[in-house]
Parts: C-alpha cells; structure tokens; sequence
C-alpha cells in the first residue's frame, strides 16, 4: 500500500495538534495543517495530498465546504473527510453536494474516524485499481475482472 497523506484544514491549532497526533499514531502522513483556503489550496498544489480533514468553520473568506468544492473540482481523487460543530441541515446539505466520505461531528469519535480514513483509503485504492485495468478489462466487483482479449478471470487485483 502506498503512503497517505494526509491534509488537515482546521483553525483551532489545540484541535489541530491533537488530529494530527492521532493521524500519525494510525501510520498516516500528515502533510500540513492549515487554517484556510488559500494555504490548503497552496499545500494541495506543492504536495502530494490524499485525503483532507476538514472543518467547516475556517478563517478566511471561504468556509471548508466551499474550499472542499474547489478542491473536488480541481483534484477529484482527493477524498474529504468533515470534522465540524455544524450538524444544522443548512451545511450538512451543502456538505453531502460534493460527496465527503463523511461529516464527523466534534469533538469526534475516533474510532468513527480511524474508520472513515479507512473507508477514504479503500475508495482511492479502488480508483487507482480502476485506472491501472486496461480497456480489455471487464470489472465484476471489488474483487473480479474478466481480460476479453485472453479470456482470464482475475481476482483481487
């Protein structure tokens, strides 16, 4: 498996500090921590990022879930991860536009987190699966594919 990075955009640095440890005693690479747009879409840009943790509440003219829209559009492999105090339908409808692979309430869980990572990691393997099959390639399931041009059944590929 390939190394996680992992970017957190939160604007409490106390909460920022303790995600953080948390990520990097699961195993993951916590690239940057930022408390805006602007430096998250400058981290984005110069390095390597997978997945972002993001709160909605940031300082700055844009809110996390307008920042995470940018960042979809832009970088769509790039799984988001919500970490906020808003659970009013206002922001989580905004939030579900862009398809997070969650929207954690704080303080949070972190098993619920810890899941979610895993959840995140599992969607981006699944991508990077879907892009190494050739055209030959019929995809079954998470676990099949079927070569036209040889006739092979693969499985866990």
């Amino acid at each position: 498996m390939k190394e996680i990075n992992i970017l957190i955009v939160e604007d409490e640095s106390i909460v920022a500090m303790e995600i953080e440890n948390y990520i990097i005693k699961l195993g993951y690479t916590v690239v940057d921590i930022c408390s805006n747009a602007d430096d998250a879409f400058h981290i984005i840009e110069t390095h390597q990022v997978d997945i972002i943790l993001m709160d909605i509440c940031i300082k700055g003219t844009l809110d996390g879930i307008e920042t995470a829209e940018i960042v979809k559009k832009k970088y769509p492999k790039i799984e988001i991860i919500f970490l906020t105090a808003h659970l009013d339908d206002y922001n989580v409808d905004r939030a579900i536009e862009i398809n997070p692979t969650a929207y954690l309430s704080k303080p949070f869980n972190r098993e619920e987190l810890r899941v979610f990572l895993k959840i995140s990691i599992r969607k981006l393997e699944h991508e990077d699966m879907q892009e190494n099959i050739n055209s030959n390639h019929i995809i079954l399931d998470y676990e099949f594919s079927y070569d036209i041009s040889t006739s092979t059944l693969y499985c866990c590929f």
